[in-house]
């Protein structure tokens, strides 16, 4: 992950924050700042639909897994959320889209520029914001049940996915042909349906020597 790109992706947090109605809630307050985190910075198809900027498709496993919450946590900060206003839901099949209204209070539509936030940049309406750095240089839409890797975080591999590749290849290869897909996608524009089965078909093209292999030519 390019630590340049880190410093040029930031949100923008009102002082009057701290009014909130939510603010002194943990659980809510982190729940919040992470849909902001993980929405989309501009639209995403997926199956067939858009996820539109300011949404993000995530499960409540999903949302606890990676806020370190209990999925009773998410599941109550979300009902918080949603009956104050702050963010609304809507369905794609058995899938769950989360929307933050008035998202772009908070993530401007500009382009990224080449020089560094300061907490002296104000919106439109003059407030004082302080900008907070994304974890992701380009914040992607989260698949139910898989999560992102790679340098461009559109890899998308559940845990038993990732840990299959694991057993058969050597994790610097792994690792190595994650960014090679992602940096594919990327630059091209092309969707997977599985992008565990475009990882084993690169590396089965290119005759990428597996951990059984290796190990019977350190036994010869």
């Amino acid at each position: 992950m390019d630590e340049d790109i880190k410093k040029k992706i930031y949100l923008k947090i009102f002082y009057s924050l701290m009014d909130w109605e939510w603010f002194h809630d943990p659980n809510t307050l982190l729940v919040f700042i992470h849909l902001l985190l993980l929405a989309n910075r501009k639209p995403q198809k997926y199956e067939g639909s858009v996820i539109n900027r300011g949404e993000v498709l995530a499960s409540f496993d999903f949302l606890a897994k990676n806020s370190g919450l209990s999925v009773r946590n998410v599941r109550t900060a979300i009902e918080h959320l949603k009956s104050t206003g702050e963010v609304t839901s809507r369905k794609i099949g058995k899938t769950t889209v989360y929307s933050v209204v008035n998202y772009d209070r908070y993530q401007s539509a500009d382009k990224i520029s080449d020089k560094e936030p300061t907490k002296n940049r104000q919106k439109g309406d003059n407030e004082p914001t302080t900008p907070i750095d994304c974890k992701n240089e380009e914040i992607v839409r989260v698949r139910e049940g898989k999560t992102p890797h790679g340098t461009f975080l559109n890899v998308f591999l559940t845990d038993a996915e990732k840990e299959k590749l694991l057993t058969v290849y050597p994790k610097e290869t792994v690792d190595e042909y994650i960014d090679r897909v992602s940096m594919f996608i990327e630059s091209s524009g092309k969707e997977y349906k599985s992008h565990y089965a475009v990882l084993l078909s690169w590396m089965r093209r290119d005759g990428v020597r597996t951990n059984k292999e290796a190990e019977r030519k350190v036994l010869t």
